[in-house]
């Protein structure tokens, strides 16, 4: 969430901080481009320190369990087939 916020932030502030842009081997990126793309940048990481920090107690308290890679066992259904008539 943290990235579509601080990435629509970034692009605002790209555009009025870096008005031309940048030229970079014939090709222009646009400052409200390169606004966004730091913002979303910084957005994914504090994103990614949330979920870490989030999946950790998760997994302290025992509440994900089956989510390891020994859990190979999955429940099966007994029941017959249905025909028509």
């Amino acid at each position: 969430m943290a990235s579509l916020v601080l990435g629509a932030v970034g692009t605002s502030l790209g555009g009025s901080l870096f008005g031309g842009g940048l030229s970079f081997l014939g090709a222009t990126i646009s400052g409200a481009q390169i606004g966004g793309a730091l913002g979303a940048f910084l957005g994914s990481e504090i994103d990614a320190a949330i979920a870490g920090i989030a999946l950790r107690a998760r997994l302290r308290d025992g509440g994900a369990v089956g989510l390891c890679a020994g859990a190979t066992r999955i429940g099966r259904r007994r029941a017959r087939a249905r025909g028509a008539g």
